[in-house]
């Protein structure tokens, strides 16, 4: 979808094949400087579990908005961030592992990521409960809703003590794009800055990795099969350079 002068135009596609119907949305929360835009990606079909994502988009103020790919770089599936917000005039990502939360700021003027100092080693996940985030310009609040009763709630709060660096452990370059994308049956992946790594790996919705491809110099490209040269069903997959906590790409395979 693209918007000029007030005008909304419609790009659509259709597929022929065996029936596997799905979905997806953008919902725009909040924006930041630069253009930028935070997004809800959701998808939702048959074939595989929903999903959504945490995503940023650019606007270059002529009707175009597109994936934004600069700072700050948000990781996505298999390590998706809980929550996406703005503190303090700052990008607030908060991400859940090994039983505890990671709360993280950018700044987007200077491009300079705020790490978070001391872990709130209290908030343990509940796998019977439903976690959610609201915040104020100076506390975090977090939901728990517990199951089966689900006007029983438990708010927690914290302020962040926050200190200002460059780096940037959780999302570092190099980045990768894909097209086309959406694929049927090929798509090609390439490499957005020279440093190329050995392989690129691609995961499925639950973070199970199906397939590696030893990186091409002119592009990898992947035919949507599995390791054992299974054809995989259509849905949402994720490429991720090898090694490290490189940025995945999202893509999205149709029916054949």
């Amino acid at each position: 979808m693209s918007v000029d002068s007030g005008n909304f135009t419609f790009e659509t596609w259709s597929d022929v094949g065996p029936m596997d119907p799905w979905g997806e949305g953008y919902h725009f929360r909040f924006a930041l400087p630069g253009n930028l835009h935070a997004c809800i990606y959701s998808w939702a079909g048959m074939s595989s579990p929903d999903f959504s994502s945490y995503e940023i988009y650019s606007y270059d103020g002529q009707g175009n908005v597109d994936l934004y790919t600069g700072f700050p770089q948000i990781s996505n599936d298999p390590s998706s961030p809980k929550y996406m917000g703005l503190y303090q005039d700052k990008l607030l990502l908060i991400y859940y592992a090994d039983e505890q939360y990671d709360f993280r700021l950018a700044d987007c003027v200077t491009q300079e990521w705020i790490p978070v100092n001391g872990s709130p080693m209290g908030w343990p996940e509940d796998p019977n409960s439903y976690v959610d985030f609201m915040h104020s310009n100076n506390y975090i609040y977090r939901i728990l809703k517990r199951a089966p009763s689900p006007g029983l709630a438990t708010i927690s709060c914290m302020k962040l003590d926050i200190s200002v660096s460059t780096d940037d452990p959780i999302a570092a370059p190099p980045a990768l794009r894909a097209y086309p994308n959406p694929f049927k049956s090929t798509v090609k992946l390439e490499f957005d800055s020279t440093d190329i790594c050995p392989a690129v790996e691609i995961y499925n919705l639950r973070g199970q990795k199906v397939r590696t491809l030893p990186s091409q110099p002119d592009g990898t490209l992947w035919d949507g099969k599995d390791a054992s040269g299974n054809r995989l069903s259509s849905g949402i997959y994720f490429a991720r350079p090898q090694g490290g906590k490189q940025k995945t790409l999202k893509l999205l395979k149709l029916g054949d």
